[in-house]
C-alpha cells in the first residue's frame, strides 16, 4: 500500500505563507515572474558588448587553437592593440569636438566679452558710448555664434546617442510610464519655466520625425536610454499597502463623487477637459511585447480589489518592473549672466546621466524636481487624527461637569496644540518626500557634465572595437576553416595604394567565399551567445565599413566580404599610420571642418590621453603606443 502524505496543519501552512512570501501567490502570477536563480544559465540581451576584451580574446584564442591555428593568441593580442589605436583615432576625430563645444555651452570657459569689445576705443563720453555700442553688438553676434554652435552640437549629440545605441524617449514610453507607479508615489512637479525651449524646437524644426516621435515634454528636456532590464522587490509593503486602503475607502469614493457631480453640474467644461470618470490603464510592455521578462506587476495589479487586498495584507508580495538600464538627459538651463560667468545669453547646457532607473519612475530623472503636495493617503491620516482630536476637545467641552474657565482654557489649548501639531505633520511630511527625491536621485546619478560624453565615447570606443575584431575574426575562421590563414598568406595585399583593392590580390583570398554582412554578423552573434551567454545589438554594415576603410576587409557585388589573411592584416595595420587615418578622416570631412574649428573641434587634444587611459587595457598596447610616439 502506498502511504498518503499528511496534510500540514493549520499553523505550519500560515508559516510557510509567511516566510516564502511568493508562494502565496496565485500560480498565473508566478509565471509572470522573472527567476533569479535559473537551472542553466540564460542569455542576457545588451545593447553593446559589455564582455571585457579579455575574455573575447581568451574565447577567441581557443577556438582558433581548437581549429589549428598556430600562434593564435599572441597574433590575436597585437591584432587587437592595432585596431584599438586605428578605431580611437576615428572616433577622436569625429567626436571629441563635442566636448570643446559643450565647454562653450555650459558656462565653463570664462570669456572676457567686454574687455575685448572695448580694445582701442576712446576715452571719455564718446568712449563710453562707442563701448556701450561695441559692447551691444559684440553681445549679439556671440549669441548668434552660441545659437549656431547649439544647433550642431545638438545634432551631433543626436549622432553620438544613436552610435551608442541609445533610444530617445518616445511619447509611447512616456504615455506608458505616467499610466502606473513603481515604488516613487511622490506627487512631484518640474519646474518647466526654468528650462530654455528654443535649443529642443529648432531641433525639432530641422528633423520634423524626431519631433513626431520623441516625447513632448514641454520641448524643453530630451531624454536618452538605452538597454532594458528588470528590477524586483520582495517584502511586506504595509506602508504602501496602508496608504492603498484608505485611498480606496477614502479618496477614490471622494474622487468618483467629485468628478460625477462636476460632470452633471458643467457637463460642457467636463468634456473640454477631456476627463474621464473611469481611469484607462494600457497594457504596453515596451520593446518586448508579450515577454514575461518586461511584465509590469506592481500592488494595483496584485491587489486589484478591496478583497484581495484586506487578505493579502499581511503577506509577503513581490513586484517587479522594466528599467532602463542606462538614461541620459539633455536640456538648457536659464541662469543669469553671473553664475554663467560669459557674454553670450543667459543659457546653459546641462548633461546628467542615471543607471537602472524603473519606467514608471522615469520622472525622477528631470531636472528642477520639487514637491507639489503630499499624498492623498497622507492627507487622510492627517484629517482623522485632527477630527478625532476636535471630537474628543468638543465632547470634553460639552459633557464637562466644572464649566469654569480652567476646563475651558485647557480644551482650547488642546485644540491649538492639536492644529499647530497637524501643521507640522505636513511640513514634516512635505521635507521627508525632498529627502526622498533627493536620496532616489544620489543613489541612480551616474555622471553629470563632461563625464557623459567621455563615458558615452568610452563605451562606443569598446564596442566598435570588440565588434570590428569579432567580425573579422569570423570572416577569417570561415575562410580558412583549418587555420590556414594563421599559418600561410603572404602581404602581397599591403602594398596597394588604396588597401582594400589590394587585400584581396594578396594573401586574402577567400578559400571559404565571402559572406554577407547579415550572415557575419550571425555568426558573430552565435559565437557570443555560445561562449559569453550574451546577445547584443550587431551593427554589421557599419562594422564592415569601418573595417574596408582599414584596408583588412573588401566587398565585391556577387561575393559578399572577404578579408585578408591574419599576416597580411596584421602587416596593413602595422604600416598604416594614425597620420594616414587622420588624414582619410579630415578629406571625408572637408566640408563641415572649418565649422568644427569654428566651434572648437581642433582644441581636443587635451581629452585624448584621458579616453587613451580610459580604453587602453593591455600592456602591449601601452608599449605599442610608446614605440609610435618615439
Amino acid at each position: 500500500m502506498g502511504s498518503k502524505h499528511a496534510r500540514p496543519g493549520l499553523l505550519q501552512r500560515l508559516r510557510q505563507k509567511l516566510s516564502w512570501g511568493a508562494a502565496g501567490a496565485p500560480p498565473e502570477e508566478q509565471a509572470k515572474l522573472v527567476t533569479r536563480t535559473p537551472k542553466k544559465r540564460s542569455l542576457k540581451r545588451q545593447s553593446l558588448i559589455t564582455v571585457p576584451t579579455e575574455v573575447v580574446l581568451r574565447a577567441l584564442a581557443n577556438k582558433m587553437a581548437a581549429a589549428g591555428w598556430e600562434d593564435a593568441e599572441q597574433q590575436l593580442e597585437e591584432l587587437s592593440t592595432l585596431l584599438r589605436l586605428h578605431l580611437r583615432q576615428s572616433l577622436q576625430e569625429e567626436s571629441l569636438w563635442l566636448i570643446d563645444g559643450f565647454d562653450q555651452l555650459s558656462g565653463e570657459l570664462v570669456g572676457g566679452a567686454g574687455w575685448a569689445a572695448g580694445q582701442g576705443l576712446p576715452h571719455g563720453a564718446e568712449g563710453l558710448q562707442a563701448l556701450e555700442i561695441s559692447t551691444s553688438r559684440f553681445e549679439e553676434q556671440e549669441a548668434q555664434r552660441l545659437d549656431a554652435l547649439s544647433d550642431r552640437f545638438i545634432d551631433g549629440m543626436c549622432a553620438l546617442m544613436q552610435r551608442g545605441n541609445y533610444r530617445m524617449l518616445s511619447q509611447r514610453d512616456w504615455q506608458f510610464a505616467k499610466s502606473e507607479n513603481f515604488m516613487f508615489t511622490v506627487p512631484v512637479q518640474v519646474a518647466w519655466d526654468s528650462f530654455d525651449s528654443s535649443m529642443i524646437s529648432r531641433l525639432f524644426v530641422r528633423h520634423p520625425h524626431l519631433g513626431l516621435q520623441a516625447a513632448q515634454l514641454a520641448r524643453r528636456v530630451l531624454v536618452f536610454h538605452r538597454g532594458t532590464s528588470v528590477l524586483q522587490k520582495t517584502g511586506w509593503f504595509l506602508e504602501e499597502k496602508l496608504d492603498m486602503l484608505l485611498d480606496r475607502l477614502f479618496t477614490d469614493p471622494f474622487r468618483r463623487c467629485w468628478l460625477h457631480c462636476y460632470a452633471r453640474l458643467c457637463p460642457s467644461r467636463f468634456d473640454r477637459m477631456g476627463r474621464s470618470l473611469r481611469a484607462a490603464s494600457p497594457d504596453y510592455v515596451p520593446d518586448s511585447a508579450g515577454s514575461a521578462q518586461l511584465q509590469r506587476i506592481n500592488l494595483d495589479r496584485l491587489l486589484t480589489t478591496l478583497n484581495k487586498l484586506c487578505r493579502r495584507f499581511f503577506f509577503r508580495l513581490t513586484v517587479q518592473e522594466p528599467t532602463f538600464e542606462e538614461v541620459v538627459v539633455v536640456y538648457s538651463e536659464i541662469t543669469d549672466e553671473a553664475e554663467r560667468g560669459g557674454p553670450g545669453g543667459s543659457h546653459a547646457l546641462r548633461l546628467k546621466s542615471f543607471r537602472d532607473i524603473p519606467m514608471a519612475d522615469v520622472e525622477v530623472v528631470f531636472p528642477g524636481l520639487r514637491v507639489d503636495r503630499i499624498k492623498s493617503a497622507d492627507v487622510v491620516k492627517l484629517v482623522i487624527i485632527l477630527l478625532a482630536g476636535v471630537a474628543t476637545a468638543v465632547y470634553a467641552w460639552v459633557f464637562a461637569r466644572d464649566a469654569n474657565w480652567t476646563v475651558h482654557a485647557t480644551l482650547i489649548g488642546l485644540l491649538g496644540f492639536r492644529a499647530f501639531s497637524t501643521w507640522r505633520s505636513v511640513v514634516n511630511a512635505k521635507a521627508q518626500m525632498d529627502d526622498f527625491v533627493r536620496t532616489t536621485l544620489y543613489h541612480s546619478s551616474q555622471d553629470s557634465q563632461k563625464g557623459v560624453l567621455l563615458y558615452t565615447i568610452n563605451s562606443i570606443e569598446q564596442h566598435e572595437h570588440r565588434e570590428s575584431l569579432l567580425m573579422l575574426l569570423m570572416l577569417l575562421m570561415h575562410q580558412h576553416p583549418g587555420g590556414a590563414g594563421g599559418a600561410s598568406g603572404g602581404t602581397s595585399g599591403v602594398g596597394g595604394a588604396g588597401g582594400v583593392g589590394g587585400g584581396s590580390a594578396g594573401g586574402g583570398s577567400a578559400a571559404g567565399g565571402g559572406l554577407s554582412a547579415e550572415d557575419v554578423a550571425a555568426l558573430v552573434t552565435t559565437f557570443l551567445e555560445s561562449e559569453c551567454y550574451v546577445c547584443p545589438r550587431l551593427g554589421a554594415e557599419e562594422a564592415l565599413g569601418r573595417l574596408r576603410r582599414l584596408g583588412v576587409v573588401s566587398h565585391a557585388e556577387g561575393r559578399g566580404y572577404t578579408a585578408l589573411s591574419l599576416p597580411s592584416a596584421l602587416a596593413r595595420l602595422r604600416t598604416r599610420g594614425v597620420a594616414e587615418d587622420g588624414q582619410q578622416q579630415r578629406d571625408e570631412s572637408s566640408s563641415v571642418e572649418p565649422e568644427r574649428e569654428r566651434s572648437g573641434g581642433g582644441r581636443f587634444g587635451g581629452y585624448a590621453p584621458f579616453l587613451e587611459m580610459l580604453t587602453t587595457g593591455t600592456p602591449s598596447g601601452a608599449r605599442l603606443l610608446r614605440e609610435r610616439s618615439h
